[in-house]
């Protein structure tokens, strides 16, 4: 196991992310990135868990799921 590096949270911006899919509330950037490269890792195995209120909006779901098609 490898150890992290703690994350720095100093304002609400810094809880904004972006990517082609939309902007998103909650995660830092750093994690975003880091998270969707592992995501999309063709050697690696990860599973994706999409929550209601991700589900619920078609503007961040839909693209996702036509993505994932």
């Amino acid at each position: 196991m490898t150890a992290e590096k703690a994350i720095t949270i100093e304002t609400e911006k810094d809880l904004v992310s972006h990517n082609e899919f939309g902007t998103f509330f909650g995660v830092t950037q750093d994690t975003l990135d880091k998270v969707w490269r592992q995501l999309r890792d063709a050697n690696g195995s990860s599973a994706v868990y999409i929550s209601m209120e991700i589900g619920a909006d078609p503007d961040v779901f839909h693209p996702v799921l036509d993505f994932l098609r």
